[in-house]
């Protein structure tokens, strides 16, 4: 919205994450065929339209992939991916984070998947508040 100001972080690359005894994690390199070749887990936010990673497997010309379980948490799915053989796409500052807790690996997405770009957002109402430029500049130096 026109009343948001913002300002780009840093860009995160699209990983597929997945237990480390899976068989997908044997290969270094997953092609798309393998990736659609799973059932998925997928992070969703609103029951509309078609989530992203589909559409963009659609005007690419394959199918969308077979995502069967849903979750507003991404943390929350960890466990579960743990546990099945259910395969996960998102950004690989996450999955560095949070796989080796839960005993999952990671792969590069296959080719053509786009870059996640990370934005930080604030009202324009606090543009020039000397406390929130401040905090903007601590988040904006961290290094990701």
């Amino acid at each position: 919205p026109h009343s948001l100001k913002s300002t780009l972080i840093c860009v995160d690359h699209p990983v597929c994450v997945a237990r480390c005894k899976h068989p997908i994690m044997k290969h270094k390199k997953i092609s798309v065929e393998q990736y659609l070749n799973h059932e998925h887990a997928a992070v969703t936010y609103s029951e509309a339209g078609v989530l992203l990673g589909d559409r963009l497997l659609l005007e690419q010309g394959y199918s969308k992939r077979r995502v069967t379980l849903t979750t507003t948490n991404a943390l929350a799915i960890l466990p579960i991916i743990a546990e099945s053989n259910f395969l996960f796409s998102i950004g690989e500052l996450f999955a560095k984070k949070y796989c080796k807790p839960f005993n999952l690996d990671y792969r590069p997405l296959p080719k053509g998947a786009p870059e996640i770009p990370i934005a930080l957002a604030w009202s324009a109402t606090y543009d020039t508040c000397v406390w929130h430029r401040w905090l903007r500049g601590f988040i904006r130096d961290l290094k990701f």
